[in-house]
């Protein structure tokens, strides 16, 4: 049997927990859909219809909401830099009731979408050398590790 069930499968929704490290965001969402892509392709899959949500790992939430800011701006970048289809920029659940975490949070996607234009560049990290060649390092061992886990090797 197959890994996909074509019939079976509709829509992928991947939620990626996104971490401190700017450059390994990239690295790893970009991996991610180069091995979906190999996948469906071994598979005979026409087209796999996938999104990956980018959201803030809570853990990296500081309490402070002007820190706040610049670390999601950094860590949100690197989620659309490495190509999420949505993101979320969390706010810290203590403070929920005070206005300054929601609209700091409403503001930076703002920002991130209108005024840094991110939107409406396709693929902003093409060509870059140590992205492209770390993305590469990456897929060839996770490939490795997908089929040493499926018994092809």
């Amino acid at each position: 049997m197959s890994i996909f069930e074509q019939k079976a499968i509709q829509k992928i929704f991947i939620n990626f927990k996104g971490r401190s490290s700017f450059i390994w965001n990239i690295v790893q969402l970009r991996s991610l859909r180069l091995i979906i892509d190999r996948l469906c392709e071994i598979e005979a899959i026409e087209k796999l219809d996938f999104d990956i949500h980018f959201s803030v790992d809570k853990e990296y939430i500081n309490s402070n909401p002007h820190q706040n800011m610049i670390g999601l701006t950094n860590i949100g970048m690197s989620g659309i830099l490495g190509g999420a289809d949505s993101i979320s920029l969390a706010i810290d659940h203590e403070h929920e009731s005070d206005n300054i975490w929601i609209l700091s949070s409403i503001h930076l996607q703002y920002i991130l979408k209108e005024e840094a234009k991110l939107n409406k560049v396709i693929n902003p990290v093409k060509g870059s050398h140590g992205i492209e060649s770390m993305t590469d390092e990456l897929c060839i061992k996770l490939w490795n590790y997908f089929q040493l886990i499926s018994g092809q090797k």
